[in-house]
Order: structure tokens, then C-alpha cells, then sequence
């Protein structure tokens, strides 16, 4: 059986690129090194991501560059090229994948079938699509539409990760995290899934459970065992829930210059979302930058609410949980749901519900709840 290594391929394009100062694709890189008779014999062995010491990054790049591909499988890559928009249609044969990006790509541009997510895990990278470009650096996180073309570019000196999943799959995963947050997920479907999807940017600080969720990713794409498409998934979960935790504590760290008002409101929302119980209009001024009034007029145009009604759906949703799955008092859930007083707390349940707190959690109290 006839293979490449990754690293070969990727030392192809370098060197390509040093002398003509642009890069090829993996196929071309593939075809060189073939009429160079580079081609290794045997069945490639698939790099042990388990052994990732995930405190060292370079070896994740090490192990990334052992990655066997046999050639038969390179050509059965199928694509379809655009030339007068310079556009690559790839049709890849996973549902998902992950790798390291390709180095020194080409100047075209790439268009997937898939949702992909990008992050950067060292140094940057210059991203582009038709109408935009932006730099993204250590922890910057894009979540891409399907069919988007676009164009990522790094060096030897960088690491970005490349994540594909089915738009069916990331659906089940993804909007399946904000199942209770009508606000959130109606938003993110909006923004992904509609007319005219937008690019999510988020900042994922890089972490050591952050590492080892993709390491498990690494190692599940790679071996490939029984079921190892659902173990992939539930690690992505796993890994879209910690966007989210660290998206809200630090929403100030995604950059809105160089992004669209889709990711203004991603982060206003969140940021909602983490301080519903004390968040004021003024705040979210001081902490996005912009006036009172426009911060308004943008969540009541996203949401069809106010701020004081999306706080409230908010402490309703908390105020239910906790009267449903606790046995706390109306006075300790009052005030975990955020409100100073248990009589306003009473007074707004009631309004909101059309019942009173005690009467709620009497109608849809557990079974197993002793009282």
C-alpha cells in the first residue's frame, strides 16, 4: 500500500512555497511527491494522540505530521474548483473531523459542506472571505456557516485547529446545549441556519481541560473504533459547553472591529445571560461601548423584548428550576432568582405564571422531592 505522511505533505508545500511565494494544495503537494518517487510502502501507522502531554503544543504538531493518508485515498478527494472566483468545493468523507490547519495555503478559497469551527492554539492567523479579514490570535474561535468560502493562512510557527461536523450533527449538538435558553438558541439558529448566515467569533482561553477535550477528539477521529463518531460528539459537546462557560465570564475579549453586528449581539446576549440577576443597561454600556440607547433598541430588534423582560424571562426560568427540582424556600429561591424581596419575587411569579410560587412547585413538584 502506497501512503503519505502528513508532514511530508506540509514540508512539499513549504518548500513550494518558499520558491514561487505562494502555496498548492495537499493534492498537488501529493502529486509532487509521487513523480518525486517520495511515496512510503507499507500501512501507515496512526500517530497515539493519547500520548500527548497536552503543556506541549509542538508535539501536537508532531503527532499531526505522522498522520498516514494512503494515496489512493488523496485522489479520491473529491473537489470541484471555481476558477474565476478562485473557490474549492471540498467534499470530505467524514461526518466530522479534526485536524491542524494546512500551512502556507493556497490563495483560494475554500467552501465545505460542513459547519466548521477554527481555533487558533499558537501564534495567529489571517483569515478571509470575499468581503472581510480579520487576524485572529492564541484562542480566537470561529464557528463558520456551510458553504462559506474562505481562506485561512498559517505559518510553521502557528497551530489552528480545523473542526468539521454535518450541519444535522452539529445541530443536534450545538443548539441542543441552549435547549432551555429560548433567547440564546433562537439566536444562534438565526444567525448559522437562516437566509444569510453570519460567522461567530468567540474567545476560548486555552486551557488544560480545553486541551484534553481535543486531544479526545484527536484520538477518536484517528482510531476510529466502534462507535467512535457518538464518543467524537459527546466530547464536541463537550467542548461547544465550555465556548459558552468562558464566552460569559469574558465577553469584553471578543473583538466587535473587525466582526459583524452578529457577534455584538452573540456577546451581549451571553453576557445577559451570565448577569441576568443585576445587569442594568449602563452596565452593558460601560462594558461594550456603546450608548444605552442603541444596546436597547439592538436586544428589543434581536429578542422582540426589553432588557427588563428578557431579565425577567430569565429569573422565571431560574425561579421554575429551582421551585421544580429543590426543596428551597420561597425566600432562598426569591432571592437566588434575583429579586431582594419574596414578596415582589411573589408578586412577579404570579403575574408572569398566573399562579403563585407555592402553588407552582405544588403542581409540578417531583416525585421524588420530599417537601
Amino acid at each position: 500500500m502506497a501512503f503519505l505522511l502528513y508532514g511530508d505533505i506540509m514540508n512539499t508545500i513549504y518548500l513550494y512555497y518558499l520558491k514561487h511565494g505562494h502555496g498548492i494544495t495537499i493534492q498537488k503537494a501529493a502529486e509532487l511527491l509521487i513523480a518525486k518517487q517520495k511515496v512510503r510502502n507499507g500501512l501507515p501507522q496512526q500517530p497515539d494522540f493519547s500520548k500527548w502531554d497536552t503543556t506541549n503544543l509542538t508535539q501536537l504538531k508532531e503527532l499531526s505530521y505522522n498522520l498516514g493518508f494512503s494515496v489512493d485515498e488523496i485522489h479520491k478527494v473529491e473537489t470541484d474548483y471555481a476558477p474565476q472566483s478562485k473557490i474549492r468545493t471540498y467534499h470530505l468523507r467524514n461526518r466530522v473531523q479534526i485536524s491542524t490547519e494546512t500551512e502556507y495555503n493556497t490563495d483560494e478559497y475554500v467552501s465545505l459542506p460542513y459547519i466548521t469551527v477554527i481555533y487558533i492554539l499558537k501564534g495567529k492567523a489571517d483569515f478571509f472571505t470575499e468581503e472581510e479579514s480579520m487576524v485572529l490570535h492564541e484562542g480566537d474561535l470561529l464557528i463558520l456557516p456551510e458553504h462559506l468560502p474562505f481562506r485561512l493562512f498559517v505559518t510553521k510557527d502557528d497551530i489552528a485547529l480545523n473542526i468539521v461536523t454535518g450541519k444535522d450533527l452539529f445541530q443536534q449538538n450545538f443548539t441542543g446545549l441552549l435547549s432551555d435558553n429560548a433567547v440564546l438558541s433562537d439566536f444562534f439558529h438565526r444567525a448559522l441556519f437562516e437566509t444569510n448566515p453570519e460567522i461567530l467569533r468567540f474567545y476560548l482561553p486555552i486551557s488544560e481541560e480545553i486541551l484534553d477535550i481535543i486531544r479526545h477528539l484527536f484520538i477518536e477521529f484517528t482510531m476510529q473504533k466502534d462507535f467512535y463518531i457518538d464518543v467524537f460528539l459527546n466530547y464536541l459537546q463537550i467542548f461547544y459547553a465550555e465556548i459558552f462557560r468562558n464566552g460569559d465570564a469574558q465577553p469584553k475579549h471578543i473583538s466587535r472591529k473587525d466582526t459583524s453586528r452578529v457577534n455584538l449581539v452573540s456577546s451581549l446576549l451571553m453576557y445577559i445571560q451570565a448577569n441576568y440577576r443585576t445587569v442594568t443597561l449602563q452596565e452593558l454600556a460601560e462594558q461594550f461601548h456603546y450608548t444605552p440607547a442603541y444596546l436597547s433598541r439592538l436586544i428589543h430588534s434581536e429578542t422582540k423584548m426589553t432588557l427588563n423582560e428578557l431579565k425577567t424571562q430569565l429569573k422565571m426560568k431560574t425561579a421554575k428550576d429551582l421551585l421544580h427540582n429543590t426543596a428551597l424556600t420561597i425566600e432562598q429561591i426569591s432571592e437566588l432568582s434575583g429579586y431582594n424581596s419574596a414578596d415582589h419575587f411573589t408578586h412577579i411569579f404570579k403575574k408572569e405564571t398566573g399562579i403563585a410560587p407555592s402553588l407552582y412547585r405544588k403542581q409540578h413538584v417531583s416525585s421524588g422531592l420530599s417537601n
